[in-house]
């Protein structure tokens, strides 16, 4: 089955729930069924582009020592389809122009790539399981069905449900300590990988996250056709705009990402590949502030610079003059944590500050460029209140990036 077709199994998509409650039973290492009472409620319809997202609330008879409620990711494109149909004028535009909504050849391409992620992603909830140390910021797993030859079309993963669980969106700002705090747990997971990871893992997570992900909106044409739809948007982004204009395909060079830890003689290390703020999960502490809960969507992990998701998370997730004031002792806390857990030198602060100002420019535009789903995706069932302090919390980031590049990229 395609992963752009509906089906009538578990969220439209192709998996049924038979299949699922049959790998959960072999895993957990059961005979029991989850009940005739279980019963599956979808979560998270406005976030996620690559999956639907579901909870199985289990009924196992009384006495079973099996989790009450395990989370169902299955893997597909209807979301992304979806966000075209309902993202506005501005969004429907930007699909056309980028000949995704008509050309079938561009979807293949997307499936092809979302199977490799899908698979990327089991690989490491596998690798996980066998290293020394258990992180608790990341997602147990139940069980998992992978792309091949002869299942092209239902892939899933079943994991440990977080109750109340607080999901940000890229709308929300994250602070400087949730920043940290953030990196500094990505920090200890690195430190893992090097240390008891398989020797060839680096060979296992084969993905090539700038160019696969971006790729195809950071082309010049595509990218341009984009930036005039921003430019409309309001005065102080159009001139932001202009600024970088002439320079824009030098800037938008997303193979620079992949040559970044060689070019700067840092060592390449686990990276998450896709770090920002809907992929992070948090809990209120006793005191109101929210603390780290989870990390999750590893379909993008791969080694690479350590800046890419150093980059990623700090361009997309932070309040413009925050993010201005406390870049370098986010930065220098994570470069701290790291060297504290290996017994190494991988690089100095210095090369990981050249190294995420060399990928500050690339990575805010890869942000940008996808700005028209991001405020589609974020303001699904909003009223219209909520819908312009959403937008207008968006655009202040990327008014912020805009006017910052030339700073990072020595335009000035």
């Amino acid at each position: 089955m395609s992963l752009t077709e509906e089906g009538e199994g578990l969220f439209g998509t192709g998996v049924t729930l038979e299949t699922v409650e049959r790998q959960l039973r072999r895993a957990l290492r059961t005979s029991k069924s989850c009940g005739q009472q279980k019963s599956v409620q979808r979560i998270g319809e406005s976030q996620g582009f690559l999956s639907r997202v579901g909870v199985l609330d289990c009924r196992w008879p009384e006495g079973c020592q099996l989790p009450n409620k395990i989370v169902i990711k299955v893997c597909t494109l209807l979301n992304t389809i979806a966000l075209h149909k309902r993202g506005g004028n501005a969004a429907k535009k930007v699909a056309n122009g980028d000949a995704m909504k008509k050309e079938k050849s561009t979807w293949i391409a997307k499936s092809e790539k979302l199977r490799k992620w899908h698979n990327n992603e089991v690989h490491f909830y596998e690798t996980c399981r066998r290293l020394k140390t258990v992180f608790d910021f990341i997602p147990k797993l139940y069980c998992a069905t992978g792309f091949d030859i002869e299942n092209e079309g239902n892939g899933f993963i079943c994991m440990e449900y977080v109750d109340e669980a607080v999901c940000t969106a890229v709308h929300d700002n994250l602070s400087k300590e949730q920043v940290t705090e953030t990196v500094e747990k990505i920090a200890q997971l690195q430190a893992e990988m090097l240390s008891s990871g398989p020797a060839d893992l680096p060979n296992l997570l084969r993905v090539s996250a700038y160019e696969e992900m971006f790729g195809d909106m950071l082309q010049p044409e595509v990218l341009a056709f984009r930036l005039d739809e921003i430019r409309k948007m309001g005065p102080n982004v159009a001139k932001a705009i202009d600024r970088i204009e002439k320079q824009i395909d030098q800037l938008a060079n997303v193979k620079i990402v992949r040559r970044c830890a060689e070019k700067n003689n840092m060592t390449q290390i686990f990276v998450h590949g896709d770090l920002y703020s809907p992929n992070l999960m948090w809990e209120k502490g006793e005191d109101g502030k929210l603390k780290l809960k989870k990390i999750i969507d590893w379909q993008l992990c791969h080694f690479g610079c350590a800046s890419e998701d150093l980059c990623r998370l700090i361009v997309t997730s932070m309040e413009k003059e925050e993010r201005r004031n406390s870049w370098r002792d986010i930065l220098k806390q994570y470069h701290s944590t790291l060297h504290s857990l290996v017994d190494k030198q991988l690089f100095t602060y210095e090369q990981l500050c050249s190294s995420f100002c060399q990928l500050f420019a690339v990575s805010s535009l890869a942000f940008i460029a996808s700005v028209h789903e991001m405020i589609a995706s974020s303001t699904v069932s909003c009223s219209s209140e909520q819908t312009a302090a959403r937008t207008a919390a968006i655009m202040d980031k990327v008014t912020g990036l805009l006017e910052d590049i030339p700073q990072f990229a020595h335009l000035d």
